[in-house]
């Protein structure tokens, strides 16, 4: 093979990922794929939850937890809360609950991140909620979290946690209809970016 500069290379056509990449690693050459390359670096979760979730406690952090995965790769969930992460690297967190209240006043929840079982600092969001809109039938709002946080070591994890105000509070599940699909009560989509 003659050695030529990279500009008189011819160019690659689309990568299909089994291709082989030469590298150098502790001292000798090797080689490795595009796949593997990927593989490891790509991480990505998108989960959520069909049960709805009471405020047990007024006024006490309570974990929000997940029954489902829509798909993952290299983070996974935990005892039902624990996002964990395969690898450090940093990544992009964004939650969405659907947050509702039975009471007949205006109520308000808290929801923020834990990183390892500590708080993580100013991660908190709050959500306001008017009044029931009528007996059994509650108001509603979306409560949206997205933070940018760095996974400092393999298999760390962070979780979502929650209090409110009044009892009455829940995240809420929505039956799907003839026509509109279930309203998951929360969903949590985290992908490495770094």
């Amino acid at each position: 093979m003659p050695n030529l500069p990279i500009s008189q290379l011819p160019q690659s056509t689309t990568l299909q990922g089994n291709e082989l990449f030469v590298n150098v690693q502790g001292g000798v050459t090797k080689y490795t794929t595009l796949d593997d390359i990927t593989t490891h670096h790509s991480a990505y979760i998108s989960c959520y939850s069909t049960q709805s979730q009471a405020l047990v406690t007024s006024g006490s952090a309570q974990v929000v937890t997940f029954t489902d995965t829509w798909t993952s790769n290299n983070i996974s969930v935990v005892d039902n809360s624990k996002i964990t992460f395969t690898d450090a690297g940093t990544y992009q967190l964004t939650f969405n609950a659907q947050v509702s209240n039975l009471s007949n006043s205006v109520v308000s929840s808290w929801f923020w991140v834990k990183y390892n079982g500590n708080n993580f600092p100013n991660s908190t969001t709050q959500v306001t909620l008017p009044a029931r809109k009528s007996t059994g039938v509650p108001s509603t709002q979306i409560m949206s979290v997205s933070i940018l946080g760095v996974a400092q070591n393999d298999n760390d994890y962070i979780e979502l946690y929650w209090t409110g105000d009044n009892t009455l509070l829940s995240l809420y599940e929505t039956p799907a209809t003839a026509i509109i699909p279930e309203t998951p009560s929360i969903i949590a989509s985290v992908i490495r970016v770094g």
